[in-house]
This record gives C-alpha cells, structure tokens and sequence, in this order.
C-alpha cells in the first residue's frame, strides 16, 4: 500500500482550517482564533493587574499572594498561546494525511466504550484523536474521573490499537514488564502464566483460571516472537472478538510515518492472531451460550469504606507532621 504524507509538510491556509472545522463540527468558541483572542485577552487583563492596580493595594501580605498567584497564572496562559496554534495545525495536518489516505479521522470521541480491560476504568473518558480504517482502529486514549467517582488512581493516556477476530476467544493479557495500560491488580481471577525463554523477560502472560492451556495454545512460541518482534514496548490483550495493542507513546499522533506504522502493526498481529484462533473452539462457551462469565476476567470492586479508611490515615498522618514541625 503506497502511503501519502505529503500534506505533513505543506502550509496550512486557511481554507483548510475551516474544512476541518465543518468535517469535524467544532463549534465557533472552539475554534483556534477564538481560544487565542481569549487567552491573550486574559493575558492583557493580568498584565494589566499586575501593573495598574496591584500597587495601590494597602495591605502588604494580601499584594504579595495576588502577585504570586498572577506570575503563576501568566505563564499558564503564555503556554496556552503558545500550545493551542501548535496542536490545532497537527490536528488539521494529521486529518489531511488521513483523508489523501482513506481513514477516518474523529478529532474526539466521548466516552469510548470497548470491550478491553482498560476502558472499564472510570466514568468518563476522551478518545482524541480516533483514527481507523476498515482492519483497526488506534486512538489517544484520556479516562476523566469527576468528583463523585470513588477512585483514588490517577489514569495516564495511552495509544490503542483495535481489530476483530473471526472468533471469541478467552481474555488473555499479554503484560509488558515495562508498561502500566492494564493494571493487573484490579483484575480479579487472573491466572499468571510461565513464558519460557527470552519471552519472560518482556512479557507476562495471564487468563482466567481453568484457561491456562487455552492461553499457551494460542501464544506460542512463534506467536510469543511475532509479538516481540512487533510489540515489544506494547501489551497486547485480547477479548471476546477483539485484539487490543497498548501503548503510552503518544508518537503515533505526531508524526503520520508512525501512524502508518502502528497500523501495519495492527494488521500483521490481526492477520497472526486469526490464523492462530481460526479453529479455536471452547466447549465450555458452547454450553453456556458464548462468553461465559468464566472467561472473562473482571475488575475489583473498590469499596467506599476503603477510600474512606485511606482518606481517614492520610489526614491523620498529615496533622502528626504538622505537630511535629510546628508543635512547641
């Protein structure tokens, strides 16, 4: 498949900022000169502050923490003026490359819902950007938890890869030693399996307990050495019908030769992973009716009495420091 990047590298006009805003729908107060009129005003405003108002007022203390707080606010916005034009002509970059090349390109997408383990995590999620073709689909993947979510962890982005299998298949977890997009602890029945070689070193391999033999027919060895070969700084999970890719680099998204590759990826471990499970067939799915509970493996529930007894210590620990620097 030839590949077009050509449009990477050529000027931005403003015709095309506006084909971009209309195929993406983004509304007026979204748009790049509206978000830098605003940041610059608010800019003005600060300056302005800082200049004219702040010295007239009396009291020493209460100048001093306004002016703290405005020299952290400026940069703020600084950063914003300087940040917003530079994302927003990669965003447009990246949708041309995407269409002189027949994908789809979705600036963002809410909540995303699919069916691999770390898109379970919190209430709220933004997929920015989602791109696909008719083989996968890769996204930047952000989970959002508001105030009322009973979560103490703190979600990291990550890119993602997704493709169908022919066939539903065990969930497998293919762990990388050096990545943290799944999170293991919060998977409740998760058998972990021995690698043998160089592929324990990388990876570990975990099913759900009495899939053990289910999981070491489908990773074997030339499987195991596909996935090093292509994915060796990625999980790899798969799910039901789906085949998921995880990774934190954010590269795919900057730069369209990456883009392209992450693709081929995707289609080479699609390709290897359907001929692997072509003839896989699971007895015990059959009986049941498809995907069994037994199958799946599934996130540990946090109580509200754990986030409360943590909450409880961590005060508690916070008012013996302050005794203890501050106490006669």
């Amino acid at each position: 498949m030839k590949i077009d990047v050509s449009s990477w590298a050529q000027p931005l006009s403003r015709a095309d900022f506006q084909s971009y805003y209309s195929a993406q729908r983004i509304q007026p107060w979204r748009r790049l000169s509206v978000v830098l009129s605003i940041l610059v005003l608010m800019g003005l405003a600060v300056a302005a502050f800082d200049l004219a108002v702040l010295p007239h007022i009396m009291e020493e203390s209460f100048r001093l923490a306004v002016f703290v707080a405005s020299t952290v606010v400026l940069p703020v916005i600084v950063a914003g003026i300087i940040w917003a034009p530079r994302n927003m002509m990669r965003n447009v970059r990246l949708w041309k490359v995407c269409r002189a090349n027949g994908l789809t390109f979705q600036e963002q997408v809410q909540n995303t819902r699919l069916a691999g383990a770390p898109f379970a995590s919190g209430r709220h999620s933004l997929t920015r950007p989602m791109i696909s073709n008719k083989e996968a689909t890769v996204g930047w993947h952000q989970i959002n938890n508001d105030g009322n979510d009973n979560k103490v962890r703190i979600y990291r982005p990550f890119t993602f890869g997704a493709a169908r299998l022919p066939r539903q298949v065990p969930h497998i977890v293919l762990k990388n030693r050096v990545s943290d997009v799944v999170l293991m602890p919060q998977l409740a029945g998760a058998v972990k399996l021995e690698l043998e070689g160089d592929f324990s070193e990388t990876f570990l391999l975990y099913c759900p307990t009495g899939y053990e033999i289910d999981a070491l027919q489908i990773f074997t060895p030339d499987v195991m050495a596909a996935c090093l070969d292509l994915a060796g700084d990625a999980e790899i999970e798969l799910v039901g019908e789906w085949l998921f890719v995880y990774t934190r680099s954010a590269a795919p998204f900057k730069d369209p030769v990456k883009l392209f590759a992450l693709f081929k990826v995707m289609g080479a471990l699609e390709s290897r992973f359907s001929n692997q499970v072509e003839s896989y067939e699971d007895d015990r799915a059959v009986e049941n009716g498809g995907m069994t509970p037994r199958r799946r493996l599934h996130f540990k529930s946090r109580s509200k009495a754990s986030v409360a007894v943590g909450t409880v210590l961590l005060i508690a620990y916070g008012i013996s420091l302050a005794l203890r620097l501050f106490g006669s």
